[in-house]
Formats: C-alpha cells, structure tokens, sequence
C-alpha cells in the first residue's frame, strides 16, 4: 500500500482523532535532546539572526524515536546541510552515519526554504482544525406543503481523514536564545486529502527540497 499507511475515511462530524508525533516544545525538546547528544550535535549557539533547524523524521514500527534527520544551520557566513541516517534496536541507539549532499549547497536554498515559511510554520492540528472549520456546515430549511410545515435537513459530507500508520516529521527551530517545535504526522498523505491547504503544500516542499539535493542521480552534477 502506497506509503505502507491504512487510510480511515470518516463523515462523522467532531470524531476525535489523534496526531502521533505531535508534542509540545518542552516534551520535543526533552526527547531529541539526548539523541542528538548521542548523536554528536552540540548545542546550538547562535548569534541574532542566525539558525539551526532539526527535522526529524520518525518511521512507525521501528526503534528509535528518529530515523533520519537534517541539520541546517544558518549563520552570518556559512550555510549548511546534513542528512544522518539514524540506527536503533531494542536497546537503544546505535549509530548515526552522516550522508553528504550531491548537490552544491547555496544560500539560495536557504531562500527557498524562507519561502516556505521553515521557522514559523504551525502543528498539523492546527492546520486541520481550520481546514475542518472551512468545511460547509450542515444547513436545515422548512418547506409547506398543503397547510403542513415540513422541516427538512442537508447534511455536509465533511472529509475527515485519519492516517494510522506511516512517518512524522518534528521540526526544531534554534535561534538566539529562542526555541520552537512543530510536528506533521504523514504530510504526503494528508495532502492528498486536503489539496488545497497551504500549509501542506509548505511542508512537503520543505522536503521534497531537502530530498532533492540528497539524491543519488544528482552526483558529480
């Protein structure tokens, strides 16, 4: 099945649904904070005006609570890029191993990704709560017919879609004595489902971005 996820289709209005991966920034912060250690990262220490963003992607039904991860740091002189494929078993971490890019790094891409809003994006709830608060509503209406009043009802076909399985991706955002987090639980997926919301057109450009100059075919280009 295409990005090995279940896919639930629901109508049901207000049915509660759970985003995996989703935490808030002192729990987000708490959890990576040790890989990263273990990792090799070191704290950031950033001049104003200047950048680290961690993106962590999480696959289900895997040890660890990474998989893989970026590192862009953005400083006054240098932009970089790194890619680590992160492995763990039941014990813990193992090893992390860090890819190169195949492609030549430029502050363009810095640009590019300012262009999607990377230090200021919001959680994926929240991007899906004003998408289901855009939906059209249930309407009702009262019709007459021979002296009788009859009150009749049109009910939305709200979309709602719940993913059960699949990767989530957790942003960390460093600046100068600043810190932010935001999370999106499958944003391939869920932008299948709901085309037409920004934010998830942001995200995965963010990685589709990321990916491209991690590509294999993109060597000695």
């Amino acid at each position: 099945m295409k990005w090995s996820l279940l896919f639930l289709f629901l109508s049901l209005i207000g049915l509660p649904v759970t985003f995996a991966g989703i935490l808030t920034d002192s729990t987000q912060q708490r959890r990576f904070q040790n890989l990263a250690m273990q990792m090799g990262l070191k704290a950031p220490k950033l001049k104003p005006e200047e950048y680290e963003v961690r993106i962590w992607q999480t696959v289900a039904l895997k040890y660890g609570d990474a998989h893989l991860a970026y590192v862009l740091r953005k400083t006054k002189k240098r932009f970089t890029v790194a890619k680590y494929l992160i492995e763990s078993n039941k014990d813990g971490f193992q090893y992390a191993i860090r890819v190169k890019p195949t492609a030549k790094i430029t502050t363009a891409l810095w640009d590019q990704l300012q262009k999607h809003y990377l230090l200021t994006l919001p959680n994926l709830s929240t991007v899906l709560e004003e998408v289901h608060t855009r939906q059209p509503k249930d309407s009702t209406w009262n019709e007459i017919n021979n002296g009788e009043i009859t009150v009749k009802a049109r009910r939305s076909r709200r979309k709602r879609i719940l993913v059960l399985d699949g990767e989530g991706y957790s942003f960390e955002v460093f600046g100068h004595n600043t810190y932010r987090s935001y999370g999106y639980s499958n944003p391939f997926s869920y932008i299948e489902a709901y085309p037409d919301s920004e934010e998830l057109h942001q995200v995965t450009g963010i990685l589709n971005g990321l990916s491209i100059i991690f590509r294999s075919d993109q060597i000695g280009r």
